[in-house]
């Protein structure tokens, strides 16, 4: 019985055992097969679909906004474009394709694509020399597209001259300040834009003296003409904003002439404004003194800026009841 019981035993040991070797066969794979297949792409693996990447939308129109529709052959014209949707909304991130029909194109901003502003900007120049004919200016996104125009003016006997009121403004307690424009114009009186005005102030005499009592107001007395060499002293005014700026869609610069209330009267200045164009140099000068507030010199009991000479040689020169 024990023999039979032995015998009987052992197949039941090997198909114990044959399942548990297979077992350990199965998991000896590379992630768990036993051919070296991953699992993961045989029981429940499904592969992801990727998500297309959406066309952008594009335009319903493309709009130009133009500094002017005029452009002398030694200036340029800045051209914003815009691009929007059905909506009329401003569209972001679309690339414009720009060309002109003659001359070239600069600055474009960027790289073309339009910006938050669904804008691009660029500037539109004439061929060197020309002086008459239009330049088509076209923008494309896509099949969509539009058109500008820009007249050439010629610009050979052109003309720069300078301007102002009778207006003094007290810029604050110490200065004074008066507004002057320059306008730039070609032979047949056309504005010229874009183009670059040079401006100069420069002293052209000074003078000695001092004020005095008259029934109703303060009179300055020039005394004396003298020649200043004492530096920064003789450049008694300034250009604001810039002594360089660019004519607008008009052709107008416009600018303000800064000086220290105390040289008002004592000193005479010049501007000039210049220019260069297909004709060469042009320019306008303006002599004048530096006028004071009339305000500033009513009160009989409250002495005006500069009652003395900022030339004068002394604080005394003068003497007696000048009080200078």
């Amino acid at each position: 019985m024990s023999k039979l019981r032995n015998v009987l035993a052992k197949p039941a040991l090997m198909m114990i055992g044959m399942p548990l070797l297979a077992v350990v066969l199965t998991l000896s794979g590379c992630n768990g097969a036993s051919d070296g297949t991953n699992l993961n792409d045989v029981v429940g693996s499904t592969t992801p679909t990727p998500t297309p990447t959406p066309t952008p939308a594009a335009p319903a129109q493309i709009t130009f906004l133009l500094s002017s529709t005029n452009v002398s052959s030694l200036s340029s014209v800045n051209v914003t474009v815009r691009a929007l949707d059905a909506n009329n909304v401003l569209m972001s991130g679309q690339t414009v394709t720009l060309s002109a029909s003659s001359g070239s194109i600069s600055n474009v901003s960027n790289s073309g694509v339009t910006d938050s502003n669904g804008a691009v900007t660029f500037n539109v120049s004439p061929a060197a020399g020309a002086t008459s004919g239009t330049i088509t200016i076209t923008a494309s996104i896509g099949s969509v597209s539009s058109t500008a125009s820009v007249s050439i003016i010629g610009n050979s006997a052109a003309s720069v001259k300078l301007g102002t009121s009778n207006v003094i403004t007290a810029l604050d307690s110490t200065r004074y300040s008066i507004p002057y424009n320059v306008l730039v114009t070609d032979s047949n009186g056309n504005p010229i834009t874009n183009t670059t005005v040079n401006l100069t102030i420069v002293p052209v005499a000074w003078y000695q003296g001092y004020s005095v009592q008259s029934t109703k107001s303060w009179i300055p007395q020039r005394v004396n003409s003298v020649i200043c060499t004492t530096g920064g002293n003789c450049n008694p005014a300034t250009i604001s904003p810039s002594t360089t700026l660019t004519t607008d869609s008009t052709g107008y610069v416009t600018f303000d002439v800064l000086y220290a209330k105390n040289y008002a009267s004592w000193a005479d200045v010049k501007i000039t404004a210049s220019t260069t164009l297909a004709g060469g140099p042009t320019s306008d000068t303006a002599s004048f003194s530096l006028p004071g507030l009339s305000s500033d010199y009513t009160n009989l009991t409250v002495a005006p800026p500069g009652q003395c000479s900022p030339f004068n040689s002394s604080a005394t020169q003068f003497g007696g009841t000048t009080g200078c």
